[in-house]
């Protein structure tokens, strides 16, 4: 069901009710339903960095929401709800836009660039005819992702061949390079919103202990790449950070795809799941996936250069205080203990 079949079906159903019998005035048998809904909407469709103030307005929105509540209550609760999906559709609307005009621009700049390297020769239309094939490559990517790693090797190619080139030649793809670059940064600003950070991985942590899901253990893992305190020192927060999204996503998380991840510090995330597997299954598991190094490669300048980095690991069975769990997680994160 999507958002505005949602938002026609609570809404028409709840006008309903205010001009209904008297008989189901008080509104209680939508009270439940219409928590796991806004809880689903929070967590779910709006669990991007860049929607969380809207997450925070449908938070607040179920936190007012009372058992019992009259048919006027529930209309104006409905009617509220109706206001923060005009928003959210607005702000799809806005990002969709951003993101076409940020393609036009690619596709403007790569076509700027493909042009200058046409400068005839054979080696020169060896290396054309290679990029070619590449960019038409990149014209089939859905994934943003996966794009940005496809620029980064055309890139690289572009680099390694300036080094053969005369001084004509290296300048064309030089210039290529940069373009690129450019090209790289604007599919970088709607390839993702990022990690949540530690507010909201503590906020969930404390309801999922709460809830107490069926049979199934509460795991709180934390994953601390330390290397990246160095990293961060020599080529800035942005290569870090870049690092650590991609620790988080191509190595954790494809590890643990239920959890849920969040930026706990520059250089550690925390990842939240319910498993029915036994503790020792799930430690072994992680410690098998953690044995080696996490290679990859990441933009450092006009470069792209390999990193190849070491994640220790804590994995804790999330039950009892909050602030218990809190205190072991920081002692592993700043090396208190392994």
């Amino acid at each position: 069901m999507s958002l505005l079949s949602l938002e026609k079906y609570l809404y028409s159903d709840l006008r309903t009710l205010t001009a209904g019998s008297d008989s189901r005035a008080d509104g209680s048998g939508y009270y439940e339903l219409a928590c796991c809904v806004l809880l689903s909407v929070s967590r779910t469709v709006l669990a991007a960095e860049h929607l969380s103030d809207i997450a925070e307005q449908v938070e607040q929105l179920r936190a007012d929401l009372q058992p019992g509540a009259d048919g006027e209550s529930l209309a104006q609760a409905a009617q509220r709800f109706q206001v923060i999906l005009q928003t959210f559709n607005g702000r799809l609307q806005r990002l969709d836009r951003e993101r076409a005009d940020d393609f036009r621009n690619i596709l403007s700049i790569l076509n700027e660039a493909f042009a200058s390297l046409d400068s005839g020769g054979e080696r020169a239309g060896v290396r054309f005819k290679h990029i070619e094939r590449s960019l038409h490559d990149a014209t089939k990517i859905e994934d943003l992702r996966r794009l940005k790693l496809h620029l980064s090797d055309v890139l690289r190619f572009v680099r390694e061949e300036s080094e053969d080139e005369s001084r004509k030649t290296r300048t064309a793809l030089e210039a290529l390079g940069a373009q690129l670059e450019v090209a790289h940064q604007a599919a970088a600003k709607f390839s993702g919103g990022g990690l949540r950070g530690r507010e909201h991985g503590l906020a969930y942590l404390a309801e999922a202990i709460d809830q107490r899901e069926n049979s199934e253990a509460l795991y709180a893992g934390l994953f601390v790449a330390d290397a990246l305190r160095a990293v961060r020192s020599r080529h800035g927060n942005q290569v870090s950070e870049t690092l650590l999204n991609d620790i988080s996503q191509k190595l954790i998380h494809q590890l643990l795809p239920d959890a849920r991840v969040f930026e706990w510090s520059s250089d550690a995330v925390l990842m939240v799941w319910r498993s029915a597997e036994k503790f020792t299954a799930v430690s072994q598991k992680i410690r098998t996936a953690l044995n080696h190094p996490f290679e990859n490669r990441a933009f450092v300048g006009t470069r792209v250069a390999n990193f190849s980095i070491s994640v220790r690991s804590l994995l804790l069975e999330a039950r009892g205080r909050v602030d218990g769990i809190v205190s072991k997680l920081e002692q592993f994160g700043t090396g208190a203990f392994v």
